[in-house]
């Protein structure tokens, strides 16, 4: 693993640095997706549908992208 020489602190310190990263990314996300809501006119469980039907398809989408890429063609 990338982090394996750093030790139990180092590993603990970005794991809290993870966390406080996705706690502040998903308020933001969902200040702006209020903001959508209110802009476009849709309902806010609507713009919710949305996200997470992007943010569930995404990884797949990047995988086949990433996929096709690196294949060799002929």
């Amino acid at each position: 693993m990338v982090f394996e020489g750093l030790g139990l602190i180092w590993n603990s310190l970005i794991l809290l640095a993870s966390i406080i990263i996705v706690v502040i990314a998903s308020d933001v996300t969902i200040n702006n997706a209020v903001k959508v809501s209110n802009m476009t006119g849709f309902g806010k469980t609507t713009i919710g549908f949305i996200l997470v039907g992007f943010a569930t398809s995404l990884p797949e989408l990047s995988v086949v992208i990433f996929g096709a890429s690196s294949e060799k063609i002929g």
